[in-house]
């Protein structure tokens, strides 16, 4: 049976004993070791304990990066800590394991961030225009030409709006409303009665008796407040009371004597088709209203408002 040896330098051990080798036998084997070492990279080189060098005597001065085990094991440790990790030592009872905290363990316990509450709000549903002011359902047919005086009453309220707003303060009538009302008697002239259009200054024959007005805002308050229509009667932002104050403004004939809806109200509309006082008792049911109707002017306007 052969013994394994294993060479030490110029020893070799065989179990326990130590027996010497000739340097001629272990001399290829100390070449063949030190050309590896050799061949290796600089940095990789061994140096044995037991020998020293310029390298060894110098490695703390060049070598500063150098780390031992434990030095990494607590960089380790704290890099955890920081990150709210606490390592607890395990420690072996009989057949089971416990974990006992260490006294020189440091807990950096992680930072709770308040809670925060988000309330959840369900999405309104949008209301329409024709919800907002009450407006029934019709469709708005426009000759040309009446398409062109919708653009003329538009610009007109833009420039004249507050004209309107200040006999709405006197009256309570929206000024919406006015406006309509002063386009369909006179255009928005401003030098007519709003009452029925007769030039300012002229006498002016009313239920109540002739009057004379040199101011459009006074004929205005007057034609608004001491006729057929009552402003007490007007809701505000409700379309359906609007166009009722419109249609009481200038007379109830066409529903009492005819069964129809006024063409001072509804005209380029489809609950409009034909028939129209001329003149005042004078009716025809084949003339057709070609003004814009009140009804018209306001959806406009409510519609441009939003």
């Amino acid at each position: 049976m052969i013994t394994p040896v294993r060479f030490y330098g110029n020893y070799a051990k065989n179990n326990e004993e130590v027996i010497e080798i000739p340097s001629w036998v272990n001399e290829p084997y100390r070449k063949q070791r030190q050309q590896r070492i050799n061949s290796m990279p600089k940095e990789d080189v061994f140096i044995p304990k037991n020998k020293t060098s310029n390298r060894s005597k110098n490695s703390s001065k060049t070598n500063k990066n150098i780390l031992t085990a434990k030095q990494l094991a607590a960089i380790g440790a704290a890099t955890l800590a920081m990150a709210g990790v606490v390592l607890i030592p395990t420690t072996r009872n009989g057949s089971k394991e416990q974990n006992e905290p260490s006294s020189s363990a440091v807990s950096i316990a992680p930072i709770e961030e308040p809670e925060t509450t988000v309330e959840i709000v369900p999405p309104q549903p949008v209301e329409t225009v024709e919800e907002k002011y009450n407006i029934p359902n019709f469709a708005i047919n426009l000759s040309d030409e009446q398409k062109a005086s919708l653009e003329d009453f538009m610009l007109n309220w833009e420039e004249n709006k507050d004209i309107y707003e200040q006999v709405e303060s006197q009256t309570n009538v929206p000024a919406e409303l006015i406006a309509a009302i002063h386009w369909r008697e006179s255009g928005g002239n401003f030098n007519a009665y709003l009452h029925n259009g007769t030039k300012l200054g002229e006498t002016l024959d009313t239920i109540n008796g002739p009057k004379v007005f040199y101011s459009w805002q006074d004929s205005a308050v007057d034609a608004l407040t001491n006729y057929n229509a009552n402003p007490e009667n007007i809701i505000q932002d409700d379309f359906q009371s609007y166009c009722d104050y419109a249609e009481h403004y200038n007379g109830m004939g066409y529903s009492k004597y005819h069964d129809m809806k006024s063409p001072y109200v509804w005209a380029g509309t489809d609950n409009y088709v034909s028939g129209k006082y001329v003149q005042d008792g004078s009716f025809d049911p084949n003339t057709i209203d070609r003004q814009l109707g009140v009804a018209v002017m306001l959806k406009t306007l409510f519609e441009e408002e939003e």
